[in-house]
């Protein structure tokens, strides 16, 4: 399938970029089938999924790391300083759980509020964990993809 260039801008979180690369993931082939559609455009890339990706069990696999710098070259990814949103996101994953209201990591509480930040226009959010993203995403309009049950 040939893939067309848009200037959208879409979110996928960890889970997703594990799923595409780990053959054996449950969602390999709906990631897969999810990076070729012609739709997606620029990954937006908030910092701490960084950490969150490339842990040792993925740069052990240097086809992985070869594949994820070929997305990094073309120009598909565009990482988001997280700066701005640390201390909210450490705080709130704290109270969070020290509430037992919800079980949100920091890297997932990043990722809610660069959605929830209408500086950043995120066309969509790629996750196969839409738990943790659909109130926010709701609220900002933002679709959720794929959407599994």
């Amino acid at each position: 399938m040939t893939r067309v260039k848009t200037n959208r801008l879409v979110l996928a979180d960890t889970g997703f970029w594990i799923a595409l690369y780990d053959k054996s993931d449950q969602y390999h082939g709906d990631a897969a089938d999810i990076m070729e559609q012609s739709a997606l455009g620029t990954f937006a890339f908030p910092w701490p999924l960084h950490y969150e990706l490339l842990r040792t069990r993925f740069v052990k696999n240097a086809g992985w790391v070869e594949s994820f710098l070929g997305v990094i070259k073309q120009q598909r990814i565009r990482t988001i300083d997280d700066a701005p949103y640390r201390e909210q996101a450490l705080q709130s994953a704290m109270d969070l759980a020290r509430n037992n209201k919800r079980h949100i990591s920091v890297v997932d509480m990043v990722v809610r509020l660069v959605l929830s930040d209408p500086r950043h226009r995120i066309y969509e959010l790629v996750t196969f964990n839409p738990g943790d993203f659909s109130d926010v995403c709701r609220s900002r309009g933002i679709p959720l993809r794929p959407v599994v049950p």
